[in-house]
C-alpha cells in the first residue's frame, strides 16, 4: 500500500480591505476635481496606506499559491510517475499471464497426446528402437508434468503480484484526484489575486496622481 502524508492548505492571510472598499471620496473630492481639501488630501493619504497594507497581503497570498500550486505538483509529478511504473509493471505481469496460459494449454495438449501413444504403444522385445521411443516418451512426459507444476507457481505468483499493483494503482488514482482538484483550486486563487493586486495597483497610481496636483 503507498502511504504518504495529506497536503497541507495553508489558509492565506486574510485582505484587510478591498479596493471596493475605499470608495472614501466626496463628489467634491473625485479624482475628476482640481484640487483636494486638506481633509480630503489627509484622507487619501491614509487610504493609500490601507492600499499598500492591501497588496503587501494581497502579493503575500500569491506567494502562498504560488508556493501551494508548486508542492501541489510536485506531489502529482511524484504520482504519475509512480502510476507510469505500476501500470507498466501490469502490462509486464499481463503479458506473463497470456503467455504462461497459452504455453501450460498446449503442454497439456501435447502431454495428452503424447500419453495415448505410449498407452497405445507395445513395442516388441526384440525391438530395442521401439523400447527407446517408448522410454523417451515417458520421460517427457514427466518433464512436461514438472514444466506444468513449476509454471503454476510462478503464474500464482505473478497473479498475486498483479492484484497488489491494482491495488496500489487505486491507492495512488485516490490520492491524485483531490491533488486535482486543490490545484484548480490554488489556479483559480492565484489568478484572482494577480488580478485584485492589478486592479489596486491602477486605484493606488490614480489616487497618487491625485494627491500631486
Amino acid at each position: 500500500m503507498i502511504t504518504g502524508t495529506a497536503l497541507p492548505s495553508p489558509k492565506p492571510a486574510e485582505v484587510n480591505a478591498t479596493p471596493e472598499s475605499l470608495d472614501f471620496l466626496s463628489e467634491s473630492e473625485t479624482p475628476q476635481s482640481p484640487a483636494l481639501s486638506a481633509t480630503g488630501k489627509r484622507r487619501l493619504k491614509e487610504n493609500l496606506e490601507i492600499l499598500d497594507n492591501n497588496l503587501r497581503d494581497l502579493r503575500k497570498n500569491l506567494a502562498a499559491a504560488d508556493k501551494n500550486l508548486g508542492t501541489i505538483r510536485a506531489e502529482l509529478k511524484d504520482l504519475q510517475t509512480l502510476e507510469k511504473e505500476h501500470l507498466d509493471l501490469k502490462k509486464k505481469y499481463q503479458q506473463f499471464q497470456a503467455t504462461a496460459e497459452l504455453q501450460m494449454k498446449k503442454n497439456q495438449k501435447a502431454g495428452r497426446n503424447l500419453a495415448k501413444w505410449e498407452e497405445s504403444t507395445h513395442p516388441q522385445a526384440n525391438d530395442p528402437q521401439a523400447k527407446n521411443k517408448v522410454e523417451s516418451a515417458k520421460t517427457e512426459l514427466l518433464e512436461r508434468e514438472d514444466w506444468q507444476k513449476d509454471t503454476e507457481k510462478k503464474l500464482a505468483q505473478v497473479k498475486s503480484l498483479l492484484a497488489g499493483v491494482e491495488t496500489n494503482l487505486v491507492d495512488i488514482r485516490s490520492r491524485k484526484k483531490p491533488l486535482e482538484q486543490q490545484l484548480s483550486a490554488w489556479n483559480s486563487r492565484r489568478d484572482e489575486y494577480r488580478k485584485l493586486i492589478s486592479e489596486t495597483e491602477t486605484r493606488k497610481s490614480k489616487w497618487q496622481r491625485v494627491l500631486e496636483r
